[in-house]
């Protein structure tokens, strides 16, 4: 499974699919998400930092530095 893999399953648990182009790697181990979340019926954008394979550490709106 893939580190997107990863993502497209977190954001699936919330009713939701991550659309083509909708995530942004911001370097080696961060990505920035942007879904139609259906379980507050809004576009959602979500912050997501992986650990050593693909071990999901960080998913939420803040960013997680500066």
């Amino acid at each position: 499974m893939s580190c997107i893999d990863v993502v497209r399953e977190e954001i699936k648990k919330r009713d939701s699919a991550l659309p083509v182009g909708g995530a942004t790697q911001i370097n080696d181990s961060t990505l920035f998400v942007t879904f139609f979340d259906y379980s507050i019926d809004s576009v959602s954008e979500k912050w997501v930092i992986f650990g050593c394979d693909c071990e999901l550490v960080y998913f939420d709106d803040e960013k997680p530095y500066k």
